[in-house]
Parts: C-alpha cells; structure tokens; sequence
C-alpha cells in the first residue's frame, strides 16, 4: 500500500465527517429539483434570498456526504433499520442450501495433508444464481512470530507488525478474478483472538502481551462467488446449467488453491463441515436458532455479548493499523476489557482496468460489554442502523450477500494493483504463545499445536521453563494433563491456579481428554486427543530424534534459551522473562528475570 507521510498523530486524528461528493445523477436530480423549487418559489413571490438559500440547500444534499452517505440515504438506512430491528439478523443462512461436489484425485492434491485427510467433497451453497466456495488456508507448522517495529516507520510508535510468519499472498488472490470464469468477488476472511475466557491466568496473559498483535487462534479463509450466467463460456464448455456452473466453480476454487500452494501457502478447498467452520466462525456469539439476538443501531446483541461491524476506507488499510484493529482495547467504567473474537473482512472486486482490483473492508469485533464511546479504533467507522445487513453482507452467502451490501453505507471503493496489495501483511495462522524476547528486545511467539498435527516439544533446562510453557498454553484454550516422577514441584501451581479441569496430575481424576500431555521425566506418552506432547528431559540427556521444538537453556546464564524448530534455519536465541503476577503461579520469583 502507498506510504503515508503524515505525522503519527495526524493518522490517528478523527477524520472529518462530512466530504463532497458530486456525481454527475445526483447533481443532474439536484438541478431538476432545485429549477422546479424556484419556479413554485418565484410564483408565490418568495423573496431572493430565501430562493438562493433554498438552491443551496439541495445542491448541499445532493453533494455532501455525512459518513460515506447522502441524506436521503440515511433516512432510507434509518426507516429500514426501524422496521426490521426486532427481526432475526441470521435468518439469511440456510445450510440446507449446501452442496457436495466430488473433487477429482489427481496430481494437485495437497502433499502436506495425508490423502485419508483430504477432501473428497467441496462444500458450495447456491444461493440467488450465485455459487459460493470457500477456499481454507493455513500456515505452514513452527513457523515462528516476531512483533517488532516497522523499519521504515521513523516515528516507532503504535506500529508492531508481525515478522518472519507466513502470510497471505493477495497478490495471488487478487489474480484469481482474472481466472475466465468470472468470479463476482473473492472475500479474504480472518477471525481471530488473542486469548480464550474459562481460566483466570488469561487476562493475565493479555497484560503481558500488551498491544501486540499476538493472537492465539485464527483462520484464513477466501469466499468465492459465481454469478450464473447461461452464456458464459466457463460455464456453457461444461454443460451448461447449474451443473455447468458448479463444475465452472469447482475448477476455478481448484485452479487458486493450486497458484496458492506455488508460493509456499497452505490451502485446500473447503469441504461440507469446513464450509459451515468458516460461516458459524464469522457469526461467533450468535446462537444458531437467533433467540435473544437483537439488531440496535450500533450492533447486535446477543445472549452473549455485543457483535459490532465497522467500516474502513480502503487507504486506511495499513499494516499499521491492522496491528492496532487486532489488538483492540476499551477502557470503560467497569474495567478494561478486550474483544473475545475479532474478524477482518477484505473484499476484493473486479474492475475495469484489469491491471487494478476493487477493494473494500470491514472489522467485526465480539464483545461481551458493548462498546462504547471511548471505544473509537483509528479509521474504524461504526455501521450505525445497518448491523444486520452488514453482518449478512460479510458472511459467505451469494446474492444475499451481495444485496446487504447495496443496502448498507459502505466507504467509497478503492483500486489497487496486485502488487500494491503484497505489501499488506496479513499472517496466515496465529502468532501462538509467548516465548521470550529477541536480543532487541521484540516478542518471539510459536504455536505449540498445529492443525492435524502432534507437536512434540523437548525442554532442556530448568523445570520453571516447562512450567512457564504450560500456564501459556492455557490462555489459548489449552487442557493439560501432567505425567510427572516429582509430582510435588507442580502442586503449588495447580493450588495457585484452582482450575482441576484445565490442569491435573495423571492418573485422571475422571475419564477427560487433554489437549496437552507433559512428560516431566517420565517416558514420553501419546494419549488420545493430545495434540501437543511437552517432553521435560533430564539435564545432559540428547533430546529424541522426532522433536518438532526444542528449548534448550544456556548452561551460563538460565535466562536465556535458543528455540530450534524445522522452519527455521539455525536457532533462535531469546529472553526469558516473567511478569510479577506470573511468577505466583510458577512459585519461582526468585528464580525468573522480572519484567
């Protein structure tokens, strides 16, 4: 995206509200109403000032825009809004609308998922003559985060973006419109979040991560929708019809998952399951039967919380601010709380000039307490009176989708060339857990689980280490099961965090499943359901050959480890440190650097 030159603070200023926007049907209608408004004027002797008053004033309502929307389109926004704000926001998904398309095994299939794992089915709902795809991405496993400062930022304030993680190539997915089965548009979709309710460490943990934008969890999905057109030649070279169409949309969803696995970046297309994955994820918060879901004019409330859209303007579309809108924060009178999920929505179009694509975007975040007026986020503007349609305009529906959003204000639509939307960076994956900070000082983060994998991790070192990897891995909705030969060193903190059903000594209690099984020198265990295995090894002792991560502290100084993993081509050496709350939890505050 171009550089913006401005100072810092002038960035975060509160743009102003209202802009002119002549175009040429509304000036025109202006013209014609405003003549006819003179002419009964002058009939009736009005006198010229009231006259020239009057012209001005219809001109002003035909070119001035408050919030990206005339005047009589507001009133139209605010009459539809009062007539359907007691009505179900979700009554536009219909899963009965799904379809199941074979896919064909050949040469293409993703070699990084085992063929038992593969799709044999994509997922696709016609919805209105329009057919919807979902493509699923996913980064590659151990790649390692680093939250650091932009380079070329001189000011070095509020701009942490996340470095050496896999992104997404929107390069690559904006040339998917110009495949020749003429794709109405592709939706980039993220829903992600930084840490997971249910333990009390997690608004700790949050504390500790501050403003980075580290999340714990998120998906990339793309949504691609078809328009059926009986003469389109896709469509008419396969058959012609629905079928004609379907297969039409299957070869043009397999041909960019293909161009995506060229550069490195996981994808596959989205089967049945998967497909309602990626609509029940953007519709986080709201039940699937719609009871006790209200539309009011700056969100929609559910049972459990607050879902509110925001609008941005396509050039505020930065990686600057993508860092600020994943790290949202409210400071309200009850305390200051975060989103529970957050949702990006990048909606990209064809244009005319194939060298540029249209672009549009939206934020959603899912709150339990509503926002409130504090709660403004640079460039964000809140889709008053049009909640509902904004949220069936963003989820993966066809002419649905693509009728809300005619009816709701959106931010004027901006171009851009492929290469322009490379240089957003846009992590495919989650950032995962905490590590330790970089010789610059700079957040290191890993996922400890990976998607259909078992992840093995070996600890080298002091006991305090694993124990600070395990109470991390709570904060991401992690259950842990603890297999120890010094069983007492762990008492303390499972005292201290009371929470039996997230953390407990083998044997079970009762019959439970782990995501997380720690071997602190007992022989490395693989129950079911355990998708990461924290092996604690005896000091001196070679860590197994199979080990997907391995934190081995430094002899000399206990505070520093390297973290070597398969992605990486030589270890990374971090810091460890601990916050003062933390360290009740761990029981070594003497042991642990203070940070």
């Amino acid at each position: 995206m171009r550089r913006r030159n401005s100072h810092l603070g002038r960035q975060d200023k509160k743009p102003f509200p209202f802009r002119i926007r002549p175009q040429l049907p509304n000036v025109i209608a202006a013209e014609f109403v405003a003549a006819a408004a003179l002419g009964i004027m002058f009939r009736l002797h009005v006198q010229w000032p009231w006259m020239v008053a009057v012209a001005v004033s219809i001109t002003l309502i035909a070119v001035v825009e408050f919030k990206d929307a005339l005047l009589p389109r507001w009133l139209v926004i605010w009459w539809r809004w009062w007539r359907s704000r007691k009505s179900d926001p979700t009554a536009a998904v219909d899963d009965r609308g799904l379809l199941e398309v074979e896919l064909p095994r050949d040469n293409d299939r993703d070699l990084s998922v085992a063929p038992q794992q593969q799709p044999r089915y994509a997922g696709m709902r016609w919805d209105n003559d329009v057919l919807v795809a979902v493509i699923a991405m996913w980064s590659n496993a151990h790649v390692p985060t680093v939250i650091a400062h932009d380079p070329d930022d001189p000011h070095h304030e509020g701009s942490r973006q996340p470095w050496l993680a896999d992104m997404v190539p929107l390069d690559v997915v904006a040339e998917g419109l110009k495949l020749r089965a003429g794709l109405e548009a592709i939706d980039v979709i993220q829903v992600g979040r930084r840490t997971t309710d249910g333990t009390a460490y997690s608004a700790l943990y949050d504390q500790i991560i501050g403003l980075d934008p580290a999340l714990v969890a998120k998906r990339t999905w793309l949504i691609l929708r078809l328009p059926f057109d009986p003469a389109n030649p896709e469509i008419v070279r396969r058959g012609g019809g629905l079928e004609g169409a379907v297969l039409a949309m299957r070869d043009t969803a397999r041909h960019l998952t293909r161009r995506l696995r060229e550069v490195s970046c996981n994808a596959e297309i989205a089967d049945p399951d998967e497909f309602l994955l990626a609509e029940a994820s953007l519709m986080t918060g709201i039940p699937q039967d719609g009871e006790g879901v209200e539309s009011h004019r700056g969100g929609i409330v559910t049972p459990r919380g607050h879902i509110t859209t925001y609008r941005l303007h396509p050039d505020d579309l930065t990686n600057r601010h993508l860092g600020i809108w994943w790290a949202y924060r409210s400071s309200e009178a009850s305390g200051t709380y975060r989103a529970t999920t957050s949702a990006l929505i990048l909606r990209l179009t064809p244009a005319r000039d194939r060298e540029f694509v249209g672009v549009r975007a939206w934020v959603r975040y899912h709150t339990t307490e509503a926002p409130g007026k504090d709660a403004r986020l640079p460039r964000l503007v809140r889709q008053y009176a049009d909640q509902g349609a904004a949220l069936t305009a963003t989820l993966p529906l066809g002419n649905q989708s693509l009728q809300a959003q005619k009816q709701m204000v959106t931010a004027p639509l901006a171009f851009r060339t492929p290469g322009e939307l490379r240089e957003l960076r846009l992590p495919v994956g989650p950032s995962g857990q905490l590590m330790g900070r970089t010789g610059s000082g700079d957040n290191m983060l890993l996922p400890l689980a990976e998607r259909g994998l078992v992840t093995r991790v070996y600890v080298d070192g002091p006991l305090w280490i694993a124990q600070q990897l395990v109470l991390r891995s709570l904060a991401s909705g992690s259950s842990c099961r603890v297999s120890s030969s010094r069983p007492e060193q762990w008492w303390p903190m499972m005292r201290r965090l009371a929470e039996d059903h997230r953390l407990w000594l083998a044997p079970d209690p009762e019959p439970r499943f782990a995501s997380m099984q720690v071997c602190d020198l007992t022989p490395a265990t693989f129950p079911a359901g355990a998708v990461t295995v924290l092996i604690v090894g005896r000091p001196g002792a070679d860590p197994p050959a199979d080990i997907d991560i391995l934190v081995k502290a430094d002899p000399r100084d206990p505070y520093q480890v390297t973290v070597t993993t398969a992605s990486m081509s030589k270890p990374m050496p971090i810091g460890l440190t601990e916050a003062r709350e933390e360290a009740r939890y761990i029981g070594h505050s003497n042991d642990v650097r203070q940070s």
